[in-house]
């Protein structure tokens, strides 16, 4: 027999290997993208979530500010930024049991949600001036840009220095 007449096919290659199923290098990189995008996504709610609370604290401010503009009536005024600083430790803080502290203690505990380097004897002396003032009907109106100052500042400056505990519960 010669070599034209055997049943042999001419030489081929084997096929490309196909896209499916993937190896498994391409399931850990797709692993650790998707891991990835959730913890991207999480940390991304977590923000949203934290600007929506400053921003709902910081509109009852305001509202207090005006409420402020329009009749002069500093005790009032003292009574609506004494509760809204008790209703944000206790509510967006998470501190039930500091809500019941009162006079110098509690305006040390307001001076102490604030970082080391911007708790001063004066933001003390305008807190506890504006506990005082809360309880006393005739209250100067002297103080009150300073209070609403006092407490803008607070609030921002804690919202901006969370503590872990908050930071994970948040």
């Amino acid at each position: 027999m010669n070599a034209a007449q055997l049943p042999i096919r001419d030489i081929h290659l084997p096929a490309e290997p196909g896209f499916w199923p993937l190896a498994p290098g391409w399931w850990v990189v797709l692993a650790l993208t998707l891991a990835g995008l959730a913890w991207g996504l999480w940390r991304w709610r977590q923000a949203r979530t934290r600007q929506a609370r400053l921003n709902a604290v910081l509109d009852v401010l305001q509202a207090a500010e005006a409420r402020y503009q329009k009749n002069h009536d500093a005790h009032r005024l003292a009574q609506d930024l004494s509760e809204l600083l008790r209703r944000y430790v206790r509510h967006v803080r998470g501190d039930h049991a500091a809500t019941s502290l009162s006079g110098q203690a509690w305006a040390d505990y307001l001076a102490s949600l604030l970082p080391e380097a911007e708790r001063s004897s004066d933001l003390r002396a305008q807190l506890l001036a504006l506990e005082n003032a809360a309880f006393n009907p005739g209250v100067p109106p002297d103080q009150a840009r300073q209070w609403i100052g006092a407490v803008g500042q607070l609030i921002r400056r804690s919202f901006l220095n969370p503590t872990p505990a908050e930071a994970a519960r948040v």
